[in-house]
């Protein structure tokens, strides 16, 4: 039997911090709009309507309310309640699926995405935005080097992010075809590093690393960390997250293939020589 991922992320404190941020997220979804609006360009680019798309990770139900505020070509839209990191099974395959913000958070990214892939019928969609790699930098760096400095160790308080030069070989590995990959960078300023964290409990995006410290961060380290954080001419507080949006499709005898190995009909020594 494969061996299981390991669990990086706390699920039930991730459930525990979108329900606390719920109520707050209204003043604080500017992140989730700007996702909602790049996905719905995506699918807006797709000249095909699909009768029924599955939407995933939706928790404050942004990706459905811009969905709902203008035209779109996805049909009837399945949004279930899912459990823990399981894709609902449904009672027959959807034409597209979209995840919305929560790839980033799930302890097994390739089979999320396998998952998702058998829940598509041959020539599905798959759209997906999350967080990528390079969010977070200043942020991790602060606490890296005041953990190092405070406790001479490493404590874990910024999780690590999907990594988008991973990302096409992962929508390969769960039996998508096609898959295409590509980001977009975001930079918010703050005018401290607690009106900073603040911003970032209201949005549900909180510490829930499972081997987080149960006993809270001391204002010595986020003092340190202030210190160590670099600020910009204006003296504000930085901070880049990086918005990563894969798409896929799962395989079909109608899309392009590939040319068999062998079968060309000039060399590269050939083509060369020509030149």
């Amino acid at each position: 039997m494969p061996s299981s991922p390991p669990l990086l992320f706390d699920t039930r404190q991730l459930s525990r911090q979108q329900a606390r941020a719920a109520p707050k997220l209204p003043e604080h979804r500017l992140l989730y709009d700007i996702a909602a609006a790049s996905l719905c360009e995506r699918l807006a680019e797709i000249r095909r309507t699909f009768s029924r798309t599955l939407v995933l990770g939706d928790v404050f139900g942004v990706l459905g309310g811009t969905l709902g505020q203008e035209k779109n070509n996805c049909g009837e839209i399945l949004s279930p309640k899912a459990a823990d990191e399981r894709v609902p099974e449904l009672d027959a395959p959807v034409d597209a699926v979209l995840a919305f913000m929560n790839l980033h958070t799930i302890n097994d990214v390739p089979g999320y995405l396998r998952q998702c892939a058998q829940r598509l019928c041959p020539d599905g969609l798959f759209i997906a935005v999350c967080l990528g790699g390079e969010s977070f930098t200043e942020l991790r760096r602060a606490f890296l080097e005041a953990d190092s400095q405070l406790y001479g160790r490493h404590v874990p308080r910024v999780a690590p992010m999907l990594d988008m030069r991973a990302a096409g070989g992962l929508l390969q590995r769960a039996g998508f075809a096609l898959p295409m990959v590509d980001r977009e960078t975001l930079t918010f300023s703050y005018s401290s590093l607690f009106a900073l964290g603040r911003e970032l409990r209201f949005m549900g995006l909180g510490n829930c690393l499972k081997e987080r410290s149960r006993h809270g961060m001391g204002k010595n380290v986020l003092a340190s960390a202030q210190t160590l954080y670099p600020q910009d001419t204006n003296g504000f507080f930085p901070l880049t997250l990086e918005l990563v949006t894969l798409t896929a499709w799962t395989p079909a005898s109608s899309q392009p293939q590939p040319l068999a190995r062998g079968s060309a009909r000039h060399s590269l020594a050939q083509t060369l020589e020509n030149l």
